[in-house]
Formats: C-alpha cells, sequence, structure tokens
C-alpha cells in the first residue's frame, strides 16, 4: 500500500515538472513573438524585411566580407564600353557571363529585355564581366576578347546580343572565324581593326584571368549578378530579376 502512494506521488511530481516546462516553452514563445524589431536586427536588416516582403521573389541580402567583395567588383567606369544606365544609378547589377553558354543566352535574348525600363528610368546601371568557364572545351575566352574588342568601336552590346544568339541552342566554339562574322552582323564599322583587337594576347590573359578572380568569389556558374549586395544565379524567371531590382532600389532609398 505504501508503495502504490509513493508511486502515485512520484507520478504527480513529474506531471507538475513537465506542466512547468510547457508553460516556461510558451512563454519563451510568446517573449520571441512580441519582440520589437530593434530587438532582433539592426536597421538594414529589417529594411531587408520589409523590402523582402514587398517583393517576395528578391534575392536575399549578402553579409559581411561579402558584401565587401561585391563592392570592389565594381568598375564604375562613366566611359566603360560593357556598361549602360547611369553612372551613379541606385542600382548596380554586375553581370557574370560566358559566350558559349546556352543559360547566358535565355537570359540576354528573354529577360534582359525586360529590364531595360530600370536602365532607361535611371535606376539601373548594368556592367558586363567576362567569367569564361567554357574556355577550356570551347575557347570562349575568344568570344570574350572579340566582345571587348567590339565595345572599342561601340557595339559591344551588339555583338553580345548576336553573339548569345549562337548559344541558344547549344555551346558554340569560338574561332577569329566566328568572332569576325558575329561583329559583322552587329554593326562593328571597321572589321579589319576588329580582328586586331580581337587577337589582343594582353586581353586574352585578362580575360582568362578574370575567370580564376571571379572563380575564387565563389561564384560557379553563369549566367550569375551581383545586384547591389544582393546575389542571383542563373536565368531565373524575369519576376525574381525585377523583384530583386526593386528590393535593391529601396534598400538605397532607405540609406538616403
Amino acid at each position: 500500500m505504501a508503495s502504490t502512494t509513493q508511486g502515485a506521488k512520484r507520478r504527480r511530481v513529474v506531471i507538475v515538472v513537465l506542466a512547468v516546462l510547457i508553460v516556461c516553452c510558451l512563454i519563451g514563445a510568446a517573449i520571441a513573438l512580441l519582440r520589437s524589431p530593434s530587438e532582433t536586427a539592426e536597421p538594414d536588416a529589417q529594411g531587408s524585411r520589409t523590402a523582402s516582403a514587398q517583393h517576395p521573389q528578391a534575392a536575399p541580402r549578402q553579409e559581411g566580407a561579402a558584401v565587401d567583395l561585391i563592392a570592389q567588383a565594381a568598375r564604375r567606369d562613366p566611359d566603360d564600353p560593357r556598361a549602360k544606365g547611369d553612372f551613379d544609378a541606385p542600382v548596380l547589377m554586375i553581370e557574370m557571363s560566358d559566350y558559349s553558354c546556352p543559360m547566358c543566352s535565355v537570359y540576354t535574348n528573354e529577360i534582359a529585355p525586360q529590364l531595360e525600363r530600370y536602365v532607361k528610368d535611371g535606376t539601373l546601371r548594368i556592367e558586363f564581366h567576362d567569367f569564361a568557364i567554357f574556355d577550356d572545351k570551347y575557347a570562349s575566352s575568344l568570344g570574350a576578347v572579340a566582345g571587348i574588342a567590339a565595345g572599342k568601336q561601340g557595339k559591344f552590346w551588339e555583338f553580345l546580343t548576336a553573339a548569345e544568339k549562337r548559344s541558344a541552342s547549344d555551346h558554340p566554339t569560338w574561332t577569329p572565324e566566328l568572332a569576325r562574322e558575329i561583329a559583322q552582323e552587329a554593326g562593328v564599322e571597321d572589321l579589319d581593326r576588329f580582328s586586331v583587337d580581337a587577337a589582343d594576347e594582353q586581353a586574352l590573359a585578362e580575360v582568362r584571368a578574370q575567370r580564376a578572380t571571379i572563380a575564387s568569389w565563389g561564384v560557379q556558374g553563369t549566367p550569375a549578378f551581383f545586384i547591389n549586395d544582393r546575389f542571383l544565379t542563373g536565368a531565373q524567371p524575369a519576376e525574381v530579376f525585377i523583384d530583386t531590382i526593386e528590393a535593391a532600389r529601396a534598400d538605397a532609398d532607405s540609406q538616403r
């Protein structure tokens, strides 16, 4: 009989302890839910949450060393032939692309035209950076140098558009002949000068060095994009780019 009584007491103690633990957990959860934003995040993080709520498909903001890296990647040259948009636009998009990349073709031909309104209204500046990840197989660094050569005659973006049409369904293998053919399609005026510039060994070395640099940033594929301090990879739907640009603009507005 005594043993039964002691067992009942032990069970009551266990029940009381469990009840106390449950109450403590509920109180902790309530505190977390009711805590003000200023207690849980810095002001810029709160701004990021607001922007993300308004633009749900926006890429998340980067933090720490990644932000410094993105800032260092920007060329910010007002005379850059491979950039377009206002020099002081609130949103800077760094595009990293390869001339033998089918997904880059999808971005250039289907998505990029939908972003032009942001370039025209002064919101967006785009810088093109070569990331010749297919160089070993398809000599895509030759395409990159050809793009630089076209830029010297003010035809970079036309050359890029014409070149990306070639990679819409496959990986084109680049040769000097292919580069000249595309330059002609793009309206490059002096094709002989273009051919000389497209064979520039120093430019070729720089393109290949940039491949190693971008890879060291942790970027693994093309196309890839830094949009202010946000990162996107792949030819994602246009809505993702638009939401990310809008969120980046909101970030910039909140910091003024």
